[in-house]
């Protein structure tokens, strides 16, 4: 389905990535020739992983694809070389997010087995939407939806990569930059630039992002957070877990 801000993005980032052919910002993974009218190649196949799978309104998201970590600059506070620097890939799906997101609390769900053979999936609560999206579950937000799932073998046919094993961290934050959410595509003559303080930068933000910022009511509110682990390790895929 096609999908409109605001939506949740669900992601994973993986090293080493892909170098040659990778998706174009903004298109989907191409993933067959694109021809010219005289028979020949105009566009070969993209490199991306494959048999990621999305379900109700979900779609994977070409906005971002990941980023070539570069050598650092002076008076950064990380310290690469020439020689470490590295591409990264994105590998994310975004969820049409709804009114009903805004209104009340409501429950996303991660399941991650780690290592070789491993997988993650991301489930959230159906909400209805519009006539032009899935309806998803009841749409009432009780029922859960497996939105986006990412298998092991996607990774490792492709780089050699894998599901992440090592120790993680949970961290819930609210981060705004200019890369995400805002207008890809700005008027003519507009001034890139994002000071709220500045008139001329308003056609760079969406409208009522300021007053939004300055309104003081902007907050993330959690609940709670759940992590859970099977006794039985048969119920594992993947290598071994530790909580």
């Amino acid at each position: 389905p096609d999908i409109e801000l605001p939506y949740g993005d669900m992601t994973l980032q993986v090293a080493p990535g892909v170098e040659n052919r990778r998706p174009q910002f903004g298109h989907v993974p191409l993933r067959t020739n694109l021809w010219n009218e005289d028979h020949t190649v105009l566009y070969q196949p993209d490199n991306w992983y494959e048999n990621l799978i999305t379900h109700g309104n979900t779609s994977l998201n070409p906005f971002f694809y990941g980023t070539y970590l570069a050598e650092s600059k002076p008076n950064e506070p990380i310290t690469r070389t020439k020689k470490e620097a590295f591409q990264a890939d994105a590998i994310g799906g975004v969820h049409q997010l709804t009114k009903a997101h805004f209104q009340k609390m409501h429950t996303f769900r991660l399941e991650w087995q780690p290592g070789p053979g491993g997988r993650i999936d991301w489930y959230t609560k159906g909400y209805s939407i519009t006539d032009k999206m899935h309806k998803e579950g009841d749409s009432k937000g009780q029922d859960w939806i497996h939105a986006f799932s990412i298998k092991d073998e996607s990774l490792a046919t492709l780089m050699g990569s894998q599901i992440p094993a090592e120790p993680s961290y949970l961290i819930m934050n609210t981060a705004i930059s200019s890369s995400w959410g805002f207008p890809y595509v700005r008027p003519e003559g507009c001034t890139q630039c994002y000071d709220c303080d500045n008139p001329i930068c308003a056609c760079s933000m969406q409208k009522g992002f300021c007053e939004m910022i300055k309104s003081g009511n902007v907050v993330m509110s959690i609940d709670h957070v759940r992590l859970y682990q099977s006794k039985n390790s048969s119920a594992h895929a993947g290598g071994n877990h530790t909580m």
